[in-house]
């Protein structure tokens, strides 16, 4: 109930920020970011997690347990980027089939979404998590 009233709260900000069409791109792109670390969690044995959004920041996919090793916050940090580029395929795939610029915005979007997060050391964010499991 969390993560859908905050998705919505996440789309009425963003839509008044930057229009409708940006704020479900950029939740959708975010989504399936923080899914990806979610779906990962489970994976490596976490079973007391969550996931929501905090407009205008972004989202969390949180356990609520220790990390059961290195190798496993490693995997779970690089699971967001690896689901992020699926997000990348299904706004591309939609080019194709319609192009139009809101798809290649939306592919820009979801690059930056998983490059900010992979390539900045900062400890909340995916590529601080890489660096410390590492």
């Amino acid at each position: 109930m969390i993560l859908v009233l905050s998705i919505l709260a996440s789309v009425l900000v963003w839509s008044l920020l930057y229009g409708f069409k940006f704020a479900i791109v950029l939740i959708t792109s975010i989504f399936i970011h923080e899914f990806g670390h979610f779906y990962w969690m489970g994976k490596e044995g976490i079973k007391n997690k969550d996931m929501f959004f905090m407009p205008p920041f972004g989202a969390v996919a949180r356990a609520k347990e220790p990390w059961t090793s290195y190798g496993a916050e490693l995997r779970i940090a690089l699971a967001g980027p690896t689901a992020g580029l699926l997000s990348v395929l299904l706004f591309y795939s939609l080019w194709l089939v319609h192009p139009n610029d809101i798809f290649l915005a939306s592919i820009f979007v979801a690059c930056i979404i998983n490059l900010y997060n992979l390539t900045l050391p900062i400890a909340i964010l995916d590529g601080g998590r890489v660096v410390k499991s590492v």
